[in-house]
């Protein structure tokens, strides 16, 4: 550890976070000669697939879209030590090794990290017109710019019960898993929350637990992944075929699934809906939901039409009626898709197991957690059926503040922000303490903020962070972001700012976004509605991949338009 001593070290970049976006910045930003350094709380390269390492853990993106196009990476047939993916949706142990390969690969990106490291916090001097960076252990950093690559889901959301300290248990969250695992075999198990990770945890254990329950706040309309082993022939193209694979990424809405069905579901007769829907069922991934037809998200007729298919396969997989109704109701519980979508394999079949149990918890919440049988419902219902029987695991599967709350744990502070009035030299301001007193959050183009000058925030809020493939989000962002360092540079600029009249346009933008749409009506994380007492306002761009790369482009041609320089 660096002694209070020591002369602080200085780069031009500090970037917090190696996952796709930070391992991105670290080789652009070299191949330019700029200094950096990269600081991660994880032990290697990898991001959120460092962090999530619960049973069951795998991406939900196709590859080989969900991987970097850099050339050093790709298999050709002129080099064949390329990366080869062993199945269509991989592990989070194989994403691991890929992260290791890319480290390899690019000349050793992990040689310019400190991991191990928390960020405590970063201060701006503006004297000096730097960031100073402090870590836990009380080591710091200095750079001209800060760039915090943490993503959109790193503050996992834990509910505030009471007793759930007090469990006799084990309690973690799926994104808190202990790094030695938990042996759950033969144990008395509870998951709360049904979204992606419950899911991908619910069918992946089911088999192997004595007992399973199941806390489900609303239905997840889950789909079929159709996973299925990919071949090294099939991952072996010439670079120009490699090359066109990656652009045509640009030219999709979230930069991954196929265009939507370009007409109204009602326009198609019966007969034609239902082969059109069996044909994104039997193809997997996102292809049902972000595949279908073009009114999905805008027509609630429509909306019902693919709901009631959606229902009645997933009803023909259960064999209790009772607990079909429960996850697969009647009626739409909310538009469907307007909530994140999961991908499952087995997840309806669990429910079959004679030791798995499901409780609905909409009208019926959790009212605290006992020591002994874990979540109580205001009924008085518990885990089991016996009040004497001991829960031995807690599972909270209950998501994360997204977006804004990768960032605001991340205290950046600018002593000489003049826009709050809570902003003084002996009370810098944070972004958290900005977007409160403003009473909404206020980016420029989901990258950076009025009053945190140097600083861009890949996968930030009011960007596509997830409403798009993360790698081409990360390739998108990280190339406009060395674009404008290597401008600043080459000009003699030494600090950069967004303006305040170009973050309140572009964040009423945003929102506005899905106005007159499902979306609206439905309470979900794309508007914070899932962490209790967070302010609700859409927080992620629903403008498409497309429409997002062309208001950068936009910004760059007309000479860095909404970005003020000294």
């Amino acid at each position: 550890m660096d002694s209070a001593s020591d002369p602080v070290p200085s780069y031009d970049v500090v970037i917090v976070g190696t996952g796709f976006a930070g391992v991105y910045l670290i080789h652009k930003l070299r191949k330019l000669k700029f200094s950096v350094i990269a600081i991660d709380a994880s032990s290697t390269l990898g991001g959120v697939w460092c962090q999530n390492t619960y049973p069951g853990c795998r991406v939900d993106i196709d590859v080989p879209a969900y991987s970097l196009a850099i050339d050093e990476l790709l298999n050709t047939p002129e080099s064949e030590d390329g990366w080869v993916w062993s199945e269509r949706f991989p592990s989070n142990e194989e994403l691991r090794r890929y992260f290791q390969f890319v480290d390899r690969k690019l000349g050793g990106i992990s040689k310019h990290c400190v991991f191990d490291t928390w960020v405590k916090q970063a201060n701006w001097d503006e004297k000096e017109g730097v960031w100073e960076v402090e870590a836990s252990g009380g080591r710091k950093w200095k750079a001209r710019f800060l760039l915090p690559c943490v993503g959109y889901a790193a503050k996992p959301n834990i509910p505030h019960w009471k007793g759930l300290d007090s469990f006799n248990g084990i309690v973690t969250h799926t994104a808190k898993w202990p790094k030695n695992g938990i042996d759950l075999r033969g144990k008395r198990v509870a998951v709360v929350g049904t979204g992606a990770s419950g899911v991908q945890v619910i069918q992946t254990i089911a088999k192997d637990v004595k007992e399973l329950t199941v806390f489900q706040q609303t239905p997840a309309t889950a789909i079929p992944m159709v996973q299925r082993s990919l071949s090294p022939t099939s991952q072996t193209k010439p670079l120009s075929e490699w090359h066109a694979f990656y652009s045509n990424r640009h030219k999709l809405f979230d930069g991954a699934s196929s265009p939507m069905i370009p007409r109204s579901a009602k326009s198609d007769d019966p007969s034609t809906r239902e082969s059109e829907f069996s044909r994104l069922w039997s193809f997997g991934g996102f292809s049902f939901w972000a595949s279908n037809y073009m009114d999905t998200f805008s027509d609630a007729t429509s909306n019902t039409l693919v709901y009631a298919y959606w229902r009645d396969r997933v009803r023909s997989r259960i064999l209790d009626p009772e607990t079909a109704k429960l996850l697969a109701p009647d009626d739409p519980p909310y538009a469907f898709g307007t909530k994140r979508v999961p991908l499952e394999q087995t997840y309806y079949e669990s429910f079959n197991l004679p030791h798995v149990h499901l409780l609905s918890t909409t009208q019926d919440p959790i009212t605290h957690i006992d020591a002994t049988t874990g979540p109580v419902l205001a009924s008085g219902r518990t885990t089991t059926a016996s009040p004497s029987s001991q829960l031995d695991i807690l599972i909270l599967a209950t998501g994360f503040d997204v977006s804004t709350g990768s960032l605001t744990q991340l205290r950046m502070h600018n002593p000489s922000s003049s826009s709050s009035s809570t902003s003084s030299p002996s009370h810098p301001q944070t972004l958290s303490e900005k977007w409160s007193t403003a009473h909404k959050t206020l980016t420029y183009l989901g990258l950076c903020s009025h009053n945190f000058p140097n600083t861009f925030f890949p996968y930030g809020p009011q960007s596509p962070s997830f409403t798009c493939n993360g790698p081409l989000c990360a390739e998108i962002q990280g190339s406009f972001i060395t674009s404008l360092l290597l401008f600043m540079r080459e000009n003699g600029h030494k600090r950069v700012e967004a303006e305040a009249q170009a973050e309140e346009e572009w964040s009423e933008k945003v929102r506005g976004m899905v106005k007159g749409t499902l979306f609206e009506g439905t309470r979900s994380y794309y508007f914070g509605d899932n962490v209790v007492g967070k302010r609700r306002e859409l927080v992620a761009w629903f403008g498409g991949v497309e429409g997002y790369e062309g208001e950068l482009e936009g910004v760059r041609g007309q000479g860095w338009k909404g970005l003020g320089f000294r």
